[in-house]
């Protein structure tokens, strides 16, 4: 579910927990836009798995590449994140304006109760921002918190006492949409290593396919010129290069010369 932007009629909604009771697979994708479209109601099916899924924005100052984006600043152990390193810059998942996702506390769990696993999360100095102005963000001090947010959660869970052919229910949620779009998906790299990671543990694929999927050396590069830049790259090629070559053989001849 990529990002659903209007309300899901009941009807849906009660479909989709069905499938998942019945050993469904769910990669949800939150809308980030809740502030002016509201929620779109799956957030109540993810809080019966254990997901609670916050309404603010969340920033991370200290790892935003540019205001609206972030890197992910904490990876944890799992499956999916086993290739993934927070260390480097292109190995760390990049959201734009994520919302909190984050496992559900109860003052008494069941014994039973979904495997909810952090996967990633912001540093330290992670803060919620509830009011935007212009599109500037605007803590409030005495509302918004600043704290390690998690961003991204898996959940598993094992039916008892239901046979179901597909296996265990599984759900990978993550507090933005916006992150595996065509423009970010490969921008990181992580973005896209995750999708893939995900969707291989989604479906139970044989654990070589999530050891064996790792950021791999650059083996071809692209130059980007603006057509200024072309022009000025063609004249050293057509007129400087060959001008160099000729003062040279000149000066080499005068010398000889004299």
């Amino acid at each position: 579910m990529a990002g659903p932007r209007q309300p899901l009629a009941e009807s849906e909604l009660t479909k989709i927990e069905d499938y998942l009771r019945r050993g469904g697979r769910l990669f949800a994708l939150l809308n980030n836009l809740v502030r002016w479209e509201g929620r779109s109601g799956l957030e109540n099916v993810l809080a019966k798995w254990g997901v609670l899924v916050g309404d603010k924005t969340i920033l991370d100052p200290r790892n935003s590449p540019i205001d609206n984006v972030l890197l992910t600043a904490k990876h944890y152990q799992h499956p999916i994140m086993s290739a993934l390193a927070s260390d480097s810059g292109a190995n760390r998942v990049l959201l734009v304006l994520p919302r909190a996702v984050r496992k559900l506390q109860s003052a008494a769990p069941r014994p039973d109760a979904p495997k909810v696993d952090v996967l990633a999360a912001t540093s330290e100095g992670g803060t919620e921002v509830s009011e935007f102005r212009n599109g500037v963000p605007y803590p409030n001090p005495y509302q918004d918190r600043q704290m390690v947010f998690p961003l991204i959660v898996a959940v598993e869970d094992n039916i008892q006492g239901v046979s179901t052919d597909r296996g265990s229910t599984r759900m990978v949620v993550v507090g933005d949409s916006l992150f595996l779009d065509n423009e970010l998906i490969d921008t990181p790299p992580a973005n896209h290593y995750f999708a893939a990671l995900a969707a291989n543990w989604l479906l139970e694929r044989p654990q070589v396919l999530l050891d064996g999927l790792v950021p791999q050396p650059l083996k071809t590069y692209r130059l980007v010129l603006t057509n200024q830049q072309l022009q000025t790259v063609q004249w050293l090629l057509l007129g400087g290069l060959p001008g160099a070559v000729l003062l040279l053989g000149s000066l080499v001849w005068w010398r000889r010369r004299h």
